[in-house]
């Protein structure tokens, strides 16, 4: 797909994204739900490629423990749809 193309006008991330995968593949991060303070709303997103982001999911140690499972599948050779939780707190070193 041709971004130049599509009749809907999309942000600059979103055209650096799919210009990007036209060559690389990358795995996608998202926060998919959140409950009381958190860094970024639902929604926010980040790709994964095997030397660097696009985006972010909110930093920190949950941005950093998904950015290693992201690489890892990458490395796999990726992998299909999975959902996997992290919530903030001691279970990742907080």
């Amino acid at each position: 797909m041709r971004i130049n193309d599509s009749p809907v006008k999309l942000n600059v991330q979103t055209q650096q994204l799919l210009k990007r995968l036209e060559h690389e593949a990358a795995v996608l991060v998202r926060v998919h739900a959140s409950r009381g303070s958190v860094p970024r709303e639902v929604g926010a997103w980040m790709a994964v490629f095997a030397h660097d982001c696009l985006g972010t999911a909110g930093g920190g140690q949950v941005e950093w423990t998904a950015n290693g499972h992201a690489r890892h599948l990458l490395a796999r050779g990726g992998a299909a749809e999975q959902t996997v939780h992290y919530s903030l707190g001691p279970s990742l070193g907080q």
